[in-house]
């Protein structure tokens, strides 16, 4: 008869040495910048060693390895920067003792960095055949003062056309009809209060209100976003991610344009995430 205790710390560390399958566990963070030659560090995983490129997502018992001497790589791992070299190598990802704000919303852009389509976790929005715009809903609100207006849409027959009112005065702003699934309208000169949005295709034709609002009137970025280990531009798209799904995702559509404005001044991330968040 074996004894209780002996016998639970013996089933621990046999889970702690079996192999760990990616597809069944969380995404911890991703690999944010490589200064390595492909040969000069590999990701080992479940018994396998993999060479991952710069935004790949990096999973629980993951262990990232640096063999070049001259190497470095920046890590992002439960929201906060990681950089390992040879020294500091292996690197073991293992999520935190207290999964904070941070740490979870650096689980939730990982997963939108997942390539496969079957596991990938895609946010809030739910879209049946029907023709959609990304992150509209009947009434969205919009900060005032941006320069650019970006609208994608889903399904549908082209050509489309977009129409911008305003909804106080019936003024058309802008009228679009293009045979993409986006289009890109510069605002600088700023919009009314209430804006009327009217998208349709050969079949249907939809309608949705954005109320702008003041840049003040934003929920304000949470402390625990605000840190020297994450940098700026991670904070930004973590902040997106943050108010997407704020309200239930009522503030969808003001964040995926702070996402599209990221992404427009070249930030990787930015455009990844984005890319997942409208499909």
């Amino acid at each position: 008869m074996f004894r209780k205790p002996f016998f639970l710390i013996h089933l621990v560390l046999l889970a702690l040495t079996l192999p760990v399958k990616a597809d069944t566990i969380s995404q911890l963070g991703w690999i944010e910048r490589v200064q390595a030659p492909q040969d000069g560090y590999y990701v080992e995983r479940a018994g396998q060693k993999r060479t991952l490129t710069p935004l790949a997502p990096l999973f629980l018992g993951d262990t990232v390895v640096v063999t070049d001497k001259h190497a470095t790589l920046s890590l992002m791992v439960n929201g906060k920067q990681v950089k390992i070299d040879s020294v500091l190598s292996p690197f073991r990802v293992v999520p935190e003792e207290e999964p904070g704000l941070l740490s979870n919303l650096s689980q939730k852009v990982a997963s939108l960095l997942w390539t496969d389509s079957s596991t990938r976790d895609v946010g809030a929005i739910s879209r049946g055949r029907g023709l959609s715009i990304s992150g509209l809903n009947s009434i969205s609100p919009l900060v005032q003062s941006r320069d650019s207006l970006h609208f994608a849409w889903q399904n549908g027959v082209p050509p489309f056309t977009l129409i911008l009112t305003n909804a106080e005065t019936d003024a058309q702003l802008y009228e679009v009809t293009t045979s993409d699934q986006s289009v890109q309208l510069a605002t600088a000169s700023g919009l009314p209060n209430d804006v009327l949005v009217t998208l349709s295709d050969s079949n249907q034709q939809l309608r949705y209100t954005l109320q702008t609002i003041a840049q003040d009137q934003l929920p304000p970025v949470p402390d625990s976003l605000i840190t020297d280990q994450t940098p700026v531009e991670t904070a930004s798209v973590l902040y997106s991610v943050w108010l997407y799904e704020q309200k239930d995702g009522n503030w969808q559509f003001e964040a995926l344009q702070q996402l599209s404005l990221q992404a427009n001044e070249g930030n990787p991330l930015a455009i990844e995430v984005l890319k997942s968040l409208r499909q």
